[in-house]
C-alpha cells in the first residue's frame, strides 16, 4: 500500500502508533481508536518492520477508514517510529499510543476539550494499568488530571513519564524542535516529556481515563536470562544522567540573595528543590529498586556493586526524610543493611518455596519461571532431589536454588522464616511474596494463611470457588492460579508437614493442631 495521503483539511489530532509484531493485540487497540466519540483525527500507523501479520491488519483498517494511514520502515525502534509520525503529522495536536493498549471511548474528546478550553500546550489525563487479574490507576496521573493548572515543576510529573496519557500541541513541539532521542533504550519518553513540559506554555489536566496500559502476563514476557541485565542498568543510568542534567539546568534560580527574598521567590526555590529531590526519589523507587534490585535473580550477573553506587549517589542528593521513607516502606528489601549480593541474599531468605517430587517437568519449570519474577529477592527454592532431571540448568545455577538432602531433616534445610509447599502446578504473580510477607508481619499471631486464587481460563482470570476457613486465616488478595494452598510460619510447621502422607494432593488444606 502506498504511503501517500490525499490532500484535504488538516485533522484536529494526529494519533501516532508505532507497530511491531502486535498482531495479537492490534485489532483491540485500533477498534478502541475507531470507537472514540471524537472523530476529527488521523491515525499514522508506523509499521516498524513487523514479521507477523501486523501489516495485514493495518492495511485492512486503512482500506476501510480514510483516517488510517500506514508507513512501513525497517525495524528501528519506537523512537524512530514516533519521530517519523511527527514528521508526517498534520493535526493541531499529537497523541502517542502504543499498538497493544486500549483507549477509552471518551478519552480523546475530553483531552481535546481541555486543551481548547484552557489554551494548553499539554494535557494530562489518567493512566490505568490493566493486567490479567484486574486494573489499577496510577495515583500521580489522578492528581495531575484533577488540576486545572499544572506547574511545570510539579513533582507528580516525575512519576508520570509515559507520553501515552497526554495530548501535545504540535506547534509547541515544532517550536522547541523536539524529537525522541533514538540512542536511548529506556525512558526515552520521560526525557521527551520533561524537555517539553519545562519549556511549553500552559499545562492542564483532564479528569478522564485517557489511556489503559496492557501489562502482559509474565509468561509472555522475555525469559529470565534476558531481563534486568547489566547492559539494561547502564541504559537506565544513561537516561538518568541526561534527565538529571536537564532538571538541574532548568531548575536553576538566580537573583535576590536569601535575606532579600520575597515570599514568591522563596516558594519558587522550595518548589524547585522538592522537584529535584523527587527526581532522585523517583529513580530510586521506580528504576534502580523496582527494575533491578527487586529483580535481583533475573540479571545476567550480580548487579549489587553498581546498584549500591547509584543508590548512594541518589541518597546524597535527596532530602533525608525521603530516603527514610524508602527504608520504612520497603522492609522486605533490607536497605538499611545496604545492597546485598545474590550470595548474601540467598543465605538470608524470608520465604522458602518447597517443590515436591510430584511435579512434572513442564510444571516445575513453569513454577520456577514465576518464582524468579517475584519483586522480592529474599527467597529460596528447595526442591526434592527427584526433580533434578526435570529442572533446567538456568535455575540450578542460581545461588538460592537447592535440592533437598534426604539424609537431613527438612527443618534443618529450610532457611526461610515462612514456607510454601507446592505439590502441583501453581504460578505466582510478581507481588505474591511481597503480599504474603505483609500479611504475616502485620498479624504476627497468624501461623498459617490460606491463599485464595484466580483460575486462568482462555487467557482470562476467573474467580475460583471460595473455600471455607476462618476470617483470620484468609490472605484476601487473589494472587495465584489453579488451586488454593497454605503458607506457614516455619516454627512448628515443617515437622508437621514432613509427617504428612505422600498419597494424594490435598494435605495442604489441613492445618496443624493449634495453628490459628
Amino acid at each position: 500500500m502506498t504511503d501517500e495521503r490525499t490532500n484535504g483539511d488538516s485533522p484536529k489530532v494526529s494519533i501516532i502508533i508505532p507497530c511491531y509484531n502486535v498482531e495479537k493485540y492490534l485489532v483491540e487497540t485500533l477498534e478502541s481508536v475507531k470507537a472514540q466519540t471524537f472523530a476529527d483525527y488521523e491515525v499514522l500507523l508506523i509499521n516498524d518492520g513487523s514479521q507477523d501479520h501486523t501489516i495485514d491488519i493495518i492495511e485492512e483498517y486503512c482500506k476501510s477508514d480514510f483516517r488510517f494511514h500506514v508507513y512501513t520502515q525497517k525495524n528501528q525502534g519506537v523512537s524512530v517510529a514516533r519521530n517519523r509520525g511527527m514528521d508526517l503529522a498534520r493535526g493541531d495536536y499529537v497523541a502517542f499510543y502504543d499498538a497493544d493498549d486500549f483507549i477509552p471511548k471518551w478519552a480523546l474528546e475530553n483531552m481535546v476539550m481541555a486543551a481548547e478550553l484552557e489554551f494548553a500546550d499539554l494535557v494530562i489525563g489518567r493512566y490505568r494499568i490493566r493486567n490479567v487479574s484486574g486494573t489499577k490507576m496510577v495515583k500521580s496521573s489522578i492528581r495531575l488530571s484533577n488540576k486545572r493548572t499544572i506547574r511545570r515543576f510539579d513533582p507528580d510529573m516525575l512519576w508520570a513519564f509515559s507520553v501515552c496519557n497526554k495530548l501535545f500541541r504540535r506547534a509547541a513541539i515544532e517550536k522547541l524542535h523536539l524529537r525522541f532521542r533514538t540512542d536511548l533504550k529506556i525512558t526515552e519518553d520521560g526525557l521527551f516529556l520533561i524537555q517539553f513540559a519545562h519549556n511549553c506554555g500552559k499545562i492542564t489536566g483532564a479528569p478522564v481515563i485517557a489511556y489503559e496500559y496492557r501489562r502482559r502476563p509474565f509468561w509472555e514476557e522475555a525469559s529470565a536470562t534476558q531481563m534486568a541485565s547489566l547492559q539494561q542498568l547502564k541504559y537506565s543510568h544513561q537516561t538518568f544522567q541526561l534527565l538529571e542534567k536537564r532538571i538541574l539546568e532548568d531548575t536553576k534560580m538566580e537573583g535576590s540573595s536569601e535575606e532579600h527574598m520575597d515570599g514568591d521567590y522563596a516558594q519558587a526555590i522550595k518548589d524547585r528543590l522538592i522537584y529535584r529531590s523527587t527526581f532522585y526519589n523517583r529513580f530510586v523507587r521506580s528504576d534502580f529498586l523496582a527494575d533491578y534490585y527487586r529483580k535481583l535473580w533475573l540479571s545476567d550477573t550480580d548487579l549489587s556493586t553498581e546498584l549500591e553506587i547509584h543508590l548512594e549517589y541518589c541518597r546524597q542528593q535527596m532530602f533525608p526524610d525521603m530516603w527514610e521513607k524508602i527504608l520504612e516502606q520497603n522492609p522486605e528489601l533490607r536497605l538499611h543493611e545496604g545492597v546485598m549480593t545474590r550470595k548474601k541474599a540467598a543465605e538470608r531468605p524470608f520465604v522458602t518455596i518447597y517443590l515436591k517430587r510430584t511435579l512434572m517437568e513442564d510444571e516445575v519449570n513453569g513454577i520456577l519461571n514465576s518464582c524468579y519474577k517475584q519483586e522480592m529477592p529474599f527467597f529460596e527454592i528447595l526442591a526434592d532431589g527427584e526433580l533434578e532431571p526435570r529442572v533446567t540448568e538456568t535455575y540450578k545455577a542460581k545461588e538460592n536454588f537447592h535440592f533437598r538432602k534426604i539424609e537431613r531433616r527438612l527443618s534443618e534445610q529450610v532457611k526461610g522464616e515462612f514456607i510454601i509447599i507446592l505439590d502441583e502446578e501453581l504460578w505466582f504473580t510478581e507481588n505474591t511474596l511481597n503480599e504474603l510477607l505483609s500479611v504475616f508481619w502485620e498479624r504476627p499471631q497468624l501461623q498459617s494463611i490460606l491463599i485464595p486464587i484466580m483460575e486462568l481460563k482462555q487467557g482470562k482470570m476467573v474467580a475460583a470457588r471460595c473455600y471455607s476457613c476462618k476470617a483470620g486465616d484468609v490472605f484476601k488478595s487473589p494472587k495465584m492460579f489453579r488451586t488454593p494452598f497454605l503458607a506457614y510460619r516455619k516454627k512448628g510447621a515443617v515437622d508437621w508437614i514432613e509427617g504428612q502422607p505422600e498419597e494424594g494432593k490435598g494435605f495442604m488444606m489441613k492445618k496443624p493442631e493449634g495453628f490459628k
